[in-house]
């Protein structure tokens, strides 16, 4: 099993690790990066060498020429015959065979256990390509004469373009039940013959969500990204729902009144020639992007539509998704593409009224994009869960129009202990010299982070935190802000702060504080709240989240522990929310889906 795109092999050497060469098996990817290992496993098989006679000690040495991990060896045989083996004990193929019985075998699948009782699991595999009719027969190979389980129908379709290849043993609907994770076989395992993942929470979680900010400035759709300077939206996730770093790509937003504007970096550029013109999604280097063809939410037909690098375009029939309409049936659609040496980029210009939307703008739209490369068919998308890649209903996020907080219903912002946001000029009042004298509690009129001693204060900054409003504390200066007590009685809850101090200062003092609370005598890290940067970790925006039992909620402060002074911030705070523990799982998700499109926060 090989999860790096880059070649693996394993050689046979005789009487030592760098002796004789007399067989090389040369792996392929077989599968993409899981957060629970390697689940796909191919076999290669490989001839030794006539030198390997006599006796010897044998030598089976893994390599890469990048240095890295090699993978997953389960097992290495062997064996005179070089035929088909029968399957081991508990061990099933199905066989798609053609003409006849023992004909060509063009297709196989491998069923994987699925436990007691009459639970079934629909398993998909790719055919050959093939022409002309003939019959097929469904062959089925398995170890001894005893019942293995039903085959309920079998169904042959035209291809559905997988976005990867990688996973065409498994249907989407595996990924909504929860099976356990078993083996067919044992230590004896063969390809394909485990369930692939525990789909654990899949299908329950909150959509991820991006800020869409107006534009003063109408952009020039021309392919060229360098007037896009805002923060980008990470476009990382392969078919399999895992962030992958290597071959990712970025996208920005902005809109105006009559349209939204869409920027794309691809790295997984792939090779593009002039003879590429006729263009097949899944198979071709492009781009697919997809939101709501009509404002009404009960209305699920998506706008699709597809960019390749040559500079073309196609835009799917809403109706059917099947047929493709002229690109100049849509007024005012534009798209420009341009090729790198190792990466492509392209704008987009989409019409409002493409999508049957006008003044005033619905707060959130649906929409997901996907990079697809030719080499390897590989995949980038936003956020994808099962089906097609412009399936909104379960793929995508959503794009915010309107105000970051319409992601937070009220019955969670009435749970809100503390709300201080940056962001709202009104909750901030400054000093003659720029530096915050108060910040304002968003849920008490009357409450709010104060410092009356100018020294102290620390320096407001219109643009420092992903381009955002932000609060800059200095440990040098002391800067802190202090306010009046939370609660007369212990508390639980969860703390989440948005900050970034990308910048160890001189004499860095460890866990620096972002948010702390006491009783007003011991301090913070006995009996009330600490919310601290781990030792002397730095780094850029982020957000943290810290959780809170039965804790003394008094002498709040910001920047600074509690209630004495000491473990002062050098870096940035943007917002801190403080919130009841009686959170249902829907409210726990959506506050940091909330943070990172409001901050522009990559995770």
């Amino acid at each position: 099993g090989n999860t790096n795109p880059m070649p693996r092999r394993v050689e046979v050497r005789l009487d030592a690790t760098n002796g004789p060469l007399v067989g090389q098996l040369n792996f392929r990817q077989t599968d993409v990066p899981h957060r629970n290992g390697t689940w796909r496993f191919e076999e290669g098989v490989a001839d030794l060498d006539a030198a390997a006679r006599d006796t010897h000690n044998v030598f089976v040495v893994a390599g890469a020429d990048d240095g890295g991990w090699v993978g997953k060896l389960e097992y290495i045989r062997f064996e005179k015959y070089l035929g088909t083996l029968d399957p081991t004990n508990q061990e099933v193929q199905l066989q798609v065979r053609m003409d006849r019985p023992d004909g060509e075998c063009i297709g196989t699948i491998f069923p994987k256990y699925t436990g007691a009782g009459r639970r079934s699991l629909e398993l998909v595999t790719q055919l050959e390509p093939q022409t002309g009719i003939h019959p097929l027969f469904l062959k089925v190979q398995a170890s001894g004469r005893s019942t293995i389980g039903v085959v309920t129908n079998l169904l042959l379709q035209r291809a559905f373009e997988p976005d990867s290849w990688l996973t065409v043993n498994e249907s989407s609907a595996v990924r909504e039940q929860n099976l356990p994770r078993k083996s067919l076989s044992g230590e004896r395992r063969r390809p394909a013959g485990r369930i692939p993942f525990d789909p654990g929470d899949i299908g329950r979680q909150a959509r991820p969500a991006w800020m869409v900010r107006k534009t003063a400035s109408r952009p020039v759709v021309d392919g060229d990204l360098k007037e896009w300077t805002t923060t980008a939206l990470f476009i990382g996730q392969s078919s399999d729902g895992v962030p992958i770093k290597d071959g990712a790509g970025e996208a920005w937003f902005t809109r105006d009144e009559e349209a939204l504007y869409i920027a794309a970096r691809s790295n997984i550029r792939g090779t593009v020639t002039e003879a590429d013109s006729a263009h097949h999604w899944g198979s071709s280097t492009g781009i697919e992007i997809a939101l709501p063809a009509s404002p009404s939410p009960s209305e699920r037909r998506p706008f699709v539509v597809r960019g390749w690098p040559n500079g073309t375009f196609s835009v799917l029939n809403p109706d059917d998704l099947a047929g493709e309409l002229s690109p100049e049936a849509i007024p005012g659609l534009e798209y420009k593409a341009t090729q790198g040496p190792d990466t492509w980029t392209c704008e987009w210009r989409i019409p409002w009224a493409a999508l049957g939307m006008k003044a005033p703008l619905p707060a959130t739209v649906n929409f997901s994009m996907t990079l697809a490369c030719k080499e390897g068919r590989s995949t980038r998308t936003w956020s994808w869960l099962a089906g097609a890649t412009y399936d909104l209903s379960r793929n995508g996020g959503n794009l915010i129009l309107g105000s970051a907080e319409t992601l937070l219903p009220e019955r969670l912002q009435n749970k809100i202990l503390a709300w201080f946001d940056a962001s709202d000029p009104n909750s901030i009042e400054l000093d003659p010299a720029g530096r915050v004298k108060s910040w304002r509690d968003k849920t008490h009129k009357s409450r709010a982070a104060h410092q009356e001693q100018a020294g102290y204060r620390p320096t407001f900054l219109a643009r420092g935190l992903n381009g955002h409003p932000t609060l800059q504390f200095e440990q040098k200066s002391m800067t802190r802000l202090d306010l009046s007590d939370l609660a007369e009685t212990n508390q639980s809850g969860t703390v989440y702060v948005v900050f970034s101090n990308p910048e160890p200062s001189p004499k860095p003092e460890k866990n620096p504080r972002l948010f702390a609370t006491s009783n007003g005598t011991d301090p913070d890290y006995k009996v009330g709240i600490q919310v601290y940067v781990p030792l002397l970790e730095t780094g850029g925006p982020r957000w943290l989240q810290s959780s809170f039992k039965d804790r003394a909620l008094k002498r709040p402060r910001i920047g600074v522990m509690s209630p004495s002074d000491g473990t002062f911030l050098t870096g940035h705070i943007s917002e801190v929310l403080v919130v009841e523990s009686s959170l249902s799982r829907e409210e726990q998700l959506l506050i940091p889906v909330y943070l990172r499109a409001k901050w522009s926060l990559a995770k």
